[in-house]
C-alpha cells in the first residue's frame, strides 16, 4: 500500500475515452439475468423447469430440461452485432443489439415416437458415444455432430440501445421435412453396408413449430417472472412453407409444399418498469420497437396488443399473469 502526504488529487480528467460495447454479452445477459433470479427459488416450479446447464464450449448458450416435456433443449447464441438506431442513438456509446438464437432439441433414447422423427444420421448420432449421460452433447465427443444437426427453429432479438425493450421472433416450419435424394447408406465396422434410408425416401419430419414454441413459452413466462414484465405487443406471421432436399454431397435445396406452413412469432417487452428501482427508458424511440426486426414473410394472422380476451394457442394469457407471482429474489434487480 503506498501512503502520501496531503489531500488526495482528483483523477486527470481524459479526453477521447473510447468505450466498447459487446453485442455478445448484451444477448446473453438477457436471459441470463432472468435465469439468475427465477431458477433459485420458486419461479423453478411456476415455469416446469427441472434444471438448467450453461454450455460450456463452443456458442455460449444454455441446455435445459423442463417437467413436463421429455427431451433436453439448447438455446445457442449464433451471431450479435450491434446497430445504431436511426444512425442516432439515444444513448452515448450505445447502439441496439440484434442477434440470433438458435434452438436445438435433443429427444431422449427411450422415446423412440419422437427419436423416429429425425434423421437417420441424427439418431446414429443421439445413439452414439457423443452424448452423455444427461441426453446432450458430450464435452469432447458432441464436436463430432454437424452443426445442422437438431435444428428445429431460431429466435431473432433486438435490445433497444437503453436495454429497457426487447423483441424477440421465433421463427420456424410447424414440420420440418427433409428427403434423402440419394439415398443413405452406411459401412459398419465389419465392411457390412446398411441402407438406412432409400433413395427419394423421407428423412425427417418433425414438428419444429410445436417444439419451439415450446422453449420460447417457457423462455417468455422465465423473461416476464424475472423482469416482472408482459408483452406489449405479440404478432404471428404465416407463409407457405418448403421442405429440403439433401444430395449425399451434403448438399440440401428447399422446394416449395403447400403442406407445411412457415410461422413467425414476434413478441416485445419493457424489462424494467416492474421495478422501482431500474431505470426507465432514456427516452421515446423514433420507431416502434416491434418493427426493428423488419416485417418477417407471409401475412398477418394475428396481432395483439393485450391479453386476448379468448383463448389462443399460441397466445396464452399466462404470459400477462406470471408476474404476479411472487418471488424471493433477495434484493437482485435485473438491471
Amino acid at each position: 500500500m503506498i501512503f502520501g502526504e496531503g489531500r488526495m488529487q482528483s483523477p486527470e480528467k481524459r479526453e477521447n475515452l473510447v468505450f466498447h460495447q459487446d453485442p455478445v454479452e448484451d444477448l446473453l445477459k438477457i436471459f441470463d439475468t432472468a435465469f439468475r433470479i427465477v431458477v433459485p427459488g420458486p419461479g423453478r416450479q411456476i415455469v416446469g423447469l427441472r434444471s438448467i446447464s450453461e454450455k460450456q464450449n463452443g456458442a455460449p448458450g444454455w441446455y435445459l430440461w423442463f417437467e413436463d416435456h421429455p427431451g433436453a433443449y439448447l438455446l445457442e447464441l449464433a451471431d450479435a452485432e450491434t446497430k445504431s438506431l436511426l444512425n442516432n442513438s439515444p444513448v452515448p456509446g450505445r447502439g441496439s443489439v440484434h442477434g440470433l438464437y438458435r434452438i436445438k432439441y435433443y429427444p431422449q433414447i427411450e422415446d423412440h415416437s419422437s427419436l423416429k422423427l429425425f434423421s437417420a444420421g441424427e439418431e446414429l448420432f443421439r445413439k452414439s458415444d457423443c452424448f452423455d449421460r444427461t441426453g446432450t452433447p458430450d464435452f469432447e465427443e458432441g464436436e463430432n455432430i454437424p452443426e445442422s444437426f437438431f435444428l428445429i427453429g431460431t429466435i431473432e432479438i433486438t435490445l433497444t440501445a437503453d436495454a429497457n425493450e426487447i423483441v424477440l421472433c421465433m421463427g420456424t416450419l410447424d414440420r420440418w421435412v427433409t428427403w434423402a435424394v440419394d439415398g443413405l447408406v452406411i459401412t459398419d465396422e465389419q465392411g457390412v453396408i446398411h441402407t438406412l434410408r432409400e433413395p427419394g425416401a423421407k428423412d425427417r419430419d418433425v414438428p419444429a413449430w410445436e417444439w419451439s414454441w415450446f422453449l420460447l413459452d417457457r423462455l417468455i413466462l422465465i423473461i416476464c417472472l424475472g423482469y416482472r414484465a408482459f408483452p406489449r405487443q405479440v404478432n404471428i406471421h404465416e407463409a407457405t412453407g418448403h421442405a429440403f432436399r439433401v444430395f449425399k454431397n451434403g448438399i440440401s435445396r428447399t422446394v416449395p409444399d403447400d403442406s407445411i406452413r412457415q410461422r413467425w412469432l414476434n413478441i416485445s417487452f419493457r424489462l424494467h418498469e416492474g421495478h422501482s428501482a431500474c431505470p426507465k427508458a432514456v427516452e421515446t424511440y423514433p420507431a416502434e420497437p416491434m418493427t426493428m426486426l423488419g416485417v418477417p414473410p407471409g401475412h398477418l394472422v394475428t396481432s395483439y396488443c393485450h391479453e386476448p380476451s379468448r383463448s389462443h394457442p399460441w397466445i396464452p394469457s399466462s404470459w400477462w399473469h406470471i408476474r404476479e407471482n411472487p418471488l424471493d429474489s433477495a434484493g437482485v434487480l435485473p438491471c
